[in-house]
């Protein structure tokens, strides 16, 4: 009797875990056809060896995110490697972010965010290398560990170059933290968040001042 309860306690467990791995394919079905009308659970590999593949973040650390994160009206909101575009229209339900801009490095990739988003005055895609490219009206860059050490670098130097005003970096599973760790000086850590959904494993979320 003992091990026929076992039995079906782990069923049950079993059971309620595929249900809510169905739940968070369906909900992510839905969210993405009312944002591109397409799936944006992708990942694909860039031929840029500095650069990271292009994936999307999963809506359940959005959720997270959002809950966590503080933003306003007056936030330009730049998602550096934008990808298909699933965090600005995730972010323009669920905040009251004035603008936002894409930067994606795969043209492919951009050239079919634009499309989604072209009849949105608020959001601007751009096709090319962030470091080119540095939006310079920017408040908020958002990085989920988009390329390696060496272009975090060029990036930093981008944002102490052109950027005139303080702003506020959102480092998402930051594999190149020690990166701002040597600029302590100039992009001073103000937050660390732990982003943890349910069935979902840990992400670090950290938030960097840019100090003028």
């Amino acid at each position: 009797m003992k091990n026929q309860l076992k039995t079906t306690f782990s069923s049950m467990i079993k059971r309620g875990h595929y249900l809510y791995y169905f739940y968070n394919w369906m909900y992510t079905l839905v969210e993405d056809y009312k944002i591109a009308n397409m799936r944006m659970d992708k990942t694909v590999f860039n031929e840029y060896s500095d650069a990271y593949p292009s994936q999307s973040i999963s809506y359940f650390y959005l959720k997270e995110f959002v809950n966590k994160v503080d933003f306003n009206s007056k936030d330009v909101f730049v998602d550096v490697g934008s990808a298909w575009g699933r965090m600005i229209g995730y972010l323009k339900r669920h905040t009251d972010i004035g603008k936002f801009i894409g930067v994606e490095l795969n043209q492919e990739i951009a050239k079919l965010s634009k499309s989604i988003f072209q009849d949105d005055v608020n959001v601007e895609i751009i096709s090319g290398d962030i470091v080119e490219n540095i939006p310079e009206n920017a408040t908020v860059f958002y990085l989920f560990n988009p390329f390696n050490n060496v272009v975090l670098e060029n990036f930093l130097d981008a944002v102490e170059n052109r950027i005139d005003h303080s702003v506020r970096i959102l480092y998402l599973y930051p594999t190149c933290k020690s990166v701002f760790d040597n600029r302590f000086e100039k992009f001073k850590l103000i937050n660390k968040y732990k982003l943890k959904p349910k069935y979902m494993g840990e992400l670090e979320l950290l938030e960097y001042y840019y100090v003028l």
